[in-house]
């Protein structure tokens, strides 16, 4: 089972699932610092046997160029296509039980201009709103083939390279993790260990994504029970 995701524009917007950019299991051993090493894809089986199994990351360069959806995916077409579907903003570092604010797909990709403009604390990312300053919005996690099935063709060829397991279970339990992140600058994801420890295929379509990854030797360190330590402000 994996997961990926593919941003749009500079302002980044990303993809989760079946892609093949980035696989998010970290090293197998503890060393830190190690750059993740960069290469043209060779084969599946070259990739299961080399980086797969032994769970060592890697980018791929270019592997995404033949798809449709790096042609033709951008802010536009995007609120073309779904600018009235609601959506759930994240709004702070909780991913489980933070704020959200309800939205559509249109009026958060038109709100990124005013989000440019407002500049960012050291300790977080801000925009202005009524409120204030508060964390730069996030939509992450959304399912966009629910309601936009079709969309689905333009990732296509990711699946005849990688294997999404969970394709073998029962088309009722099968979990919907196709989706797709979008965020302007500074929007980011805080530390976390993906859903039943699965791996993670990032495809990156537009703008630049920072990932940083730690090898599971250091769960205890960054961790305590199911809360993980803030970047931002780390507890040393």
């Amino acid at each position: 089972s994996k997961s990926t995701a593919l941003p749009l524009k500079s302002t980044g917007c990303h993809l989760e699932k079946a892609m093949t950019v980035l696989v998010n299991t970290a090293l197998s051993r503890p060393n830190p610092s190690k750059p993740v090493p960069r290469c043209f894809f060779n084969s599946k089986e070259w990739f299961e046997a080399e980086h797969l199994q032994p769970k060592l990351p890697v980018v791929f360069d270019g592997l995404a160029r033949d798809w449709p959806a790096f042609d033709t995916w951008d802010f536009d077409s995007i609120a073309a296509c779904a600018g009235d579907d609601p959506v759930l903003l994240m709004l702070d570092g909780d991913r489980a039980q933070g704020a959200r604010q309800e939205t559509t797909v249109g009026e958060y990709l038109h709100s990124f201009d005013k989000i440019r403009a407002t500049p960012t604390r050291p300790s977080q990312h801000a925009m202005v709103n009524d409120a204030g300053p508060r964390f730069v919005p996030y939509l992450r996690e959304w399912n966009f083939a629910r309601r936009h099935p079709e969309l689905l063709e333009d990732i296509a060829p990711a699946k005849q390279l990688f294997e999404d397991r969970f394709s073998q279970w029962p088309a009722a339990d099968q979990p919907q993790l196709t989706w797709l992140f979008i965020g302007p600058a500074g929007a980011y994801t805080p530390l976390h260990r993906d859903l039943w420890h699965t791996d993670a295929w990032i495809a990156q379509l537009r703008g630049r994504k920072l990932v940083r990854m730690w090898s599971p030797a250091f769960i205890d360190t960054l961790s305590r029970r199911d809360t993980f330590v803030d970047l931002s402000v780390p507890d040393l």
